[in-house]
């Protein structure tokens, strides 16, 4: 009964530590891949001005009050993470 229960309790610590060993690898994998695709494939960053925010050609959009509730709309739904690039009436 003694050997059984050694017996699994080795596998169970082999089986652990395997996974453990797998999982660690998973991770240091996907970081180093990126850093690679970060490296070799950058973010291209446009600069937006922001005149280009209000098409000249709208005069509906022209005014700020409605760039600001735009703005506030998009900064609510978005959580902040969104912005405006450009407002243009459909």
């Amino acid at each position: 009964m003694e050997s059984n229960l050694t017996n699994g309790l080795t596998l169970m610590i082999v089986g652990m530590g395997t996974v453990f060993t797998v999982l660690i690898l998973v991770v240091l994998t996907s970081k180093y891949l990126v850093v690679l695709v970060n490296r070799f494939f950058p973010e291209i960053v446009k600069n937006v001005r922001k005149s280009s925010l209000v098409s000249t050609n709208n005069q509906i959009l022209n005014d700020n009050k409605s760039v600001a509730v735009l703005t506030a709309a998009v900064d609510v739904i978005t959580s902040g993470k969104g912005k405006i690039v450009n407002i243009e009436k459909m």
